[in-house]
């Protein structure tokens, strides 16, 4: 062969070499073009039946939140199983993986399991196929078992999860011995453990030792006492949120607090704290929160929060403030949000009330008539609750000066049909609450409620409404949660219903809708979850 055929021999082999490697690199970016379309396509289908899942009523609730998306997966109890409703398959979250592989959840970063009813049953009773199939999340960052039943022996599924920043195991029947399973989630950041049949020892919480990342820690344990607390503000001094609800923390314990200088919330609810307890919370620089409900608080006790630098917040539910509760509360200064339901704040005190810069107040439940809110300064009010107290059409007029509400609670006051135009003069209202108003709202009333163009939770529960009434809703374009509980709506209700295409949440408890009724409104709200427990 001449020197001129073999470099055009190699010439032509290096072409059909170089053309035979390109043909294999497009066979395979087409081929994984082709998975990476039919991976998407069967992950769509998955979050399309994730969607649909939502049609499903819960017991327990399971929720992914998928690449920020919140999707709802319901499962409900069927032959002490949990298994889908209307669906066939082994019990549990683990026939997902029957609609995409298992690397397809690989970036859910939270899930929810736990019982929307107190009085629900445990979600572990189908076994533990549900926590053991989290172990095939690597991502997860967020874990919510709230009342879901989890047990010690249950939570040595959890160990792998070693990305965890949110873990929240309240008021699962969790002892010392299960806390140990926790020891190896070092990047937890923030907490919820506990029961209140449950106590918590010293030697239990040495077993969280390790999680110095710990921000947040909601303790529900009868067990804390001034000793464990002393040993918790040693064992975690970065804490920034910390809530005791039923511990048996006392006002000389509150003294410990002084090491947790970072602390921005604390929760002291159900607890024996008195005035004398308050004096040690003055001391800390950065507390920015405080609740008080039910706790041994007093009228006379309310000054000492006016040496709080740092608040901001503030709860007090279920106190005996009396008639000079208001004058007592003057003296703080800095509030944005104040929280006094059932209080007995009287009309004389909401005078006193003129703290600039409050945004929001609560108070329900309280004795106050037409002529408090005479007194009450409602300028810059972004959310006013009067429920349960004795408000009329009369009142409402008085809230005129208040056209920046967003979130407006009525429930249970005396308002009827006649004063319901003049909500017109709140435009920008989000949140409106007129449950158990009885047949003082009627079909006639809704009819008369101005069109709120922001309007995006609407609660009607306990009223007068009817099929005929729901009519008026169509107005509300943005509605997305509605309360039509123990109202006397039927199956006709779903044609008017259906027209409300934004409903993510319709609650119909306790009215007159039959099986049939239910199933054809979640049919003609594919997207919105249908509660409909009885």
């Amino acid at each position: 062969m001449s020197a001129h055929g073999a470099s055009m021999f190699g010439r032509t082999g290096r072409r059909s070499g170089g053309a035979m490697l390109l043909s294999v690199l497009v066979v395979l970016l087409a081929s994984a073009l082709t998975f990476w379309y039919t991976f998407s396509l069967r992950r769509a289908e998955a979050v399309g039946a994730l969607e649909r899942s939502a049609l499903w009523r819960p017991d327990p609730v399971v929720v992914f939140r998928y690449e920020g998306r919140r999707i709802d997966w319901d499962f409900v109890h069927s032959d002490e199983l949990w298994r889908p409703q209307g669906r066939t398959g082994p019990p549990g979250p683990s026939w997902l993986w029957g609609l995409v592989p298992k690397e397809g959840f690989f970036r859910v970063s939270s899930v929810e399991l736990y019982s929307r009813y107190f009085g629900g049953t445990s979600i572990m009773m189908g076994g533990e196929d549900v926590l053991k199939s989290l172990e095939a999340l690597p991502e997860l960052r967020s874990l919510n078992l709230y009342r879901a039943g989890i047990t010690d022996h249950g939570l040595r599924h959890l160990e792998r999860l070693t990305n965890l920043r949110r873990l929240n195991l309240g008021w699962c029947p969790i002892t010392d011995d299960g806390l140990v399973r926790l020891r190896r989630l070092r990047r937890l950041e923030e907490l919820w453990v506990g029961h209140p049949d449950h106590a918590l020892s010293e030697a239990g919480l040495a077993q969280l030792r390790g999680l110095n990342r710990l921000r947040i820690l909601h303790l529900f344990s009868s067990g804390i006492d001034d000793a464990r607390l002393a040993y918790l503000c040693k064992l975690f001094p970065r804490l920034e949120e910390l809530f005791l609800a039923r511990s048996r923390v006392t006002d000389d314990g509150l003294s410990h607090l002084r090491r947790l200088v970072r602390l921005r919330k604390l929760q002291l609810r159900f607890t024996k704290i008195s005035g004398k307890g308050l004096a040690y919370l003055g001391s800390l620089p950065a507390l920015e929160h405080l609740e008080l409900d039910l706790t041994e608080v007093r009228g006379a006790d309310l000054p000492r929060l006016g040496g709080f630098p740092a608040l901001e917040v503030l709860r007090i539910v279920g106190a005996s403030l009396g008639r000079r509760g208001g004058q007592r509360l003057s003296s703080i200064r800095g509030l944005s949000e104040l929280t006094l339901a059932g209080c007995t704040i009287t009309d004389e005190a909401l005078g006193y009330l003129r703290m600039a810069g409050l945004q929001e107040l609560d108070l329900g439940s309280n004795p106050i008539t037409d002529e408090g809110l005479t007194r009450l300064p409602l300028e810059g009010l972004r959310r006013l609750d009067l429920s349960g107290t004795r408000i009329t059409d009369a009142g409402l007029l008085h809230l005129a000066s208040c056209p920046s509400l967003e979130e407006l609670g009525l429930a249970g006051t005396m308002i009827t049909d006649h004063s319901l135009r003049q909500l017109a003069k709140f435009p920008n209202l989000r949140r409106l609450d007129l449950r158990q108003l009885g047949k003082r709202l009627s079909d006639a009333g809704l009819a008369q409620l101005p069109c709120l163009p922001h309007l995006q939770v609407l609660r009607l529960r306990g009223t007068g409404i009817t099929d005929a009434g729901l009519k008026a809703l169509t107005k509300f374009e943005g509605l997305r949660r509605l309360d039509l509980g123990n109202t006397r709506i039927t199956d006709a209700a779903v044609e008017p219903l259906a027209g409300l295409g934004r409903l993510e949440c319709i609650n119909i408890e306790d009215t007159r809708m039959t099986t049939n009724g239910i199933n054809a409104l979640r049919s003609a709200l594919p997207g919105c979850f249908v509660r409909a427990h009885w």
